[in-house]
């Protein structure tokens, strides 16, 4: 493009019709493009350009590319905005779950034992216990008498259960071989001088066995328990604590 060239755009189309009407060219305003300001302006209509000997209408307001570019810049932004999605809606938090925990249930309180019946249970087990070794003895050997440990832990019927066992076994020529298994529980103790007490044992009889001293035979009844349910008394007595029945209820097992 050539400097100082003028490139005149009318409204209308005069050129097109050869018009030369002079009165048209001062009153229609005409935009031009100025190659020494590089920009796009409107000349007053007493300047002339040289189109055709015609005074083009202009004004002195003037439209440079700089205002131009900020004005498509504008454009392009509300574009772009108008493009733009909206912001998404943030995801809800998942509401959090709160696990109650189970309640811990309140133990039981723990019975509080009277040392006095405490002390009592403990001399009355020991007394059973006694007994049994005593009687085990007594029945091992039936050719012998009973030992003085029968008289330390046994009174009443107690004792004489054992004594006419032992009698009974010499006569039979029959001996009880092994040791019981015993399992007593104490209940209903009474403490004092006239104390008593209840003893349950459930006896496993299957170690102690009844033989023929003359063969070595078992001697053991048919179809008998192998546990054997056992009932026993205790009683103070003499300053001690001794048993004073035992009963056997073989046709209970246990």
């Amino acid at each position: 493009m050539l400097r100082n060239l003028w490139h005149t755009y009318r409204h209308g189309d005069a050129t097109s019709h050869g018009s030369t009407d002079r009165s048209d060219s001062r009153t229609s305003p005409v935009w031009v493009w100025n190659g020494r300001s590089d920009a796009v302006v409107e000349r007053h209509p007493c300047e002339r350009v040289p189109y055709r000997g015609g005074c083009l209408p202009m004004t002195n307001r003037q439209i440079t590319k700089g205002a131009a570019t900020a004005t498509a810049l504008i454009v392009v932004a509300a574009l772009l905005g108008a493009c733009t999605d909206p912001d998404p809606e943030p995801t809800p938090s998942p509401t959090p779950v709160v696990s109650t925990p189970a309640p811990t249930p309140t133990p039981s309180p723990t019975p509080s034992v009277d040392p006095t019946v405490a002390e009592a249970e403990a001399a009355i087990l020991e007394a059973y216990q006694g007994y049994w070794a005593a009687k085990v003895a007594a029945w091992a050997d039936p050719m012998r008498d009973p030992g003085p440990e029968l008289l330390t832990y046994a009174v009443d019927t107690a004792l004489t259960d054992v004594q006419t066992s032992v009698l009974q076994f010499r006569q039979d020529g029959i001996a009880v071989t092994g040791t019981p298994i015993l399992d007593p529980r104490v209940s209903d103790v009474v403490p004092g001088e006239a104390g008593t007490a209840a003893i349950v044992d459930c006896v496993d009889v299957s170690t102690w066995t009844p033989i023929f001293t003359a063969t070595g035979e078992s001697a053991l009844a048919p179809s008998q328990n192998p546990r054997v349910l056992t009932n026993s008394s205790a009683y103070f007595y003499d300053g001690r604590w001794t048993i004073r029945t035992s009963v056997v209820d073989r046709n209970t097992p246990c």
